[in-house]
C-alpha cells in the first residue's frame, strides 16, 4: 500500500519527533545519577569604600578623608563538584526534571586596598590613611538544584537549573590612620578592623548541555550563576595624643562595602544507575 504526498507530509512531523520520544521511554535519564565535573569559576566583588579621620581638640577641629571609591575586583579560580540527583521524563514526553545536590569546592577571596597620604606644611605634620577590604566565601559549598530538560535528540538532552548554594560569605575592612607631627616631634597610629559574616543559602542559577556516550554514562557542559548578596562594615575608633601642647582627640570612621557574584564554566561525566528489577 503506498501513501499520498500529503499523507506522507502529515507524518514529517511525527517522524521527527519519534526518536525523541523513543529515547524519553527507553528511561536512560530516568532514576538515579551522579557525577563530577570541574572547570573555572570567577568571583566578582564590586566593593565600595570609605574612611574619615577627624581632629578634635580646644582651639581646632579639622578632618582627612578617603572619598568612597568604588571598584569591581575580579579573580578566577579552579572549581571541582561531586553531585547525586534523581530525575524522569514527564509521562513519555521529551521534558524532564531532576532534583540534584551537590558539592564544591573553590578557593575565593578578592581584596582591595587604596591609600591617601599627604603632608600638611602648615601644621608641620604627615599623615596616611590607609583602607583594605578582603571578602571572602568559603572554600565549600553545598547546592540544592530543580533541573528542568528537554530531550533534544536520541543522544542530547538541553536544561536549566534553579535552587541555591549554602555559604559562608565574609567580610573584613581594615582602616588604619598614621600621623607623624613634627615640631614637637609625635607619632599617632589608629587601626579600625571590622569583620562581618553570616551563613545563609543563596540564590543559584543555570543552563547545562548533556551528551549520551554510552549506555549508562553522559558528558556535561554547565555554567552556573550564583548571587550572594551585598556585605557591609561600619565601625568607629578613637585614640588622644598631644599636639603642639594640647590635648586632641582623632576619631577614626570607616565604611564598606561588598556586593559578590560568580560564574562558573564546568565540564563533567554523568553515570545513570541501572534500574533495579
Amino acid at each position: 500500500m503506498s501513501l499520498s504526498n500529503n499523507t506522507k507530509l502529515s507524518l514529517l512531523p511525527l517522524a521527527l519527533f519519534t526518536p525523541t520520544l523513543a529515547l524519553a521511554a527507553n528511561g536512560f535519564h530516568n532514576g538515579y545519577y551522579a557525577g563530577a565535573s570541574a572547570g573555572v569559576l570567577r568571583l566578582t566583588s564590586e566593593m565600595s569604600v570609605s574612611s574619615t579621620t577627624l581632629y578634635l581638640n580646644e582651639f581646632y577641629s579639622y578632618q582627612q578623608f578617603n572619598l568612597p571609591y568604588d571598584v569591581d575586583v575580579v579573580n578566577n579560580y579552579g572549581i571541582g563538584s561531586i553531585y547525586f540527583g534523581a530525575g524522569e521524563f514527564i509521562h513519555g514526553t521529551p521534558y524532564y526534571w531532576a532534583i540534584e545536590f551537590s558539592g564544591s569546592w573553590s578557593k575565593n577571596r578578592a581584596i582591595f586596598s587604596n591609600a591617601s597620604f599627604f603632608e600638611n606644611t602648615n601644621r608641620r605634620e604627615a599623615t596616611q590613611l590607609t583602607s583594605t577590604v578582603k571578602t571572602k566565601l568559603h572554600e565549600g559549598e553545598f547546592a540544592f538544584d530543580f533541573k528542568p530538560g528537554y530531550l533534544m535528540d536520541l543522544n542530547t538532552m538541553l536544561y536549566g537549573r534553579i535552587g541555591f548554594a549554602i555559604n559562608r560569605l565574609k567580610s573584613t575592612a581594615i582602616h588604619h590612620f598614621d600621623l607623624n607631627h613634627f615640631d614637637p616631634n609625635t607619632e599617632l597610629g589608629i587601626t579600625l578592623d571590622k569583620t562581618k559574616k553570616y551563613l545563609k543559602p543563596f540564590l543559584r542559577l543555570g543552563a547545562g548541555l548533556e551528551h549520551k556516550v554510552g549506555n549508562t554514562a553522559s558528558l556535561t557542559a554547565d555554567y552556573i550563576y550564583t548571587y550572594y548578596g551585598t556585605i557591609r562594615t561600619a565601625g568607629t575608633a578613637r585614640d588622644f595624643a598631644v599636639i603642639a601642647g594640647e590635648d586632641t582627640t582623632f576619631t577614626l570612621i570607616g565604611n564598606s562595602k561588598s556586593k559578590a557574584t560568580t560564574n562558573a564554566l564546568m565540564l563533567g561525566i554523568k553515570y545513570y544507575f541501572p534500574h533495579l528489577p
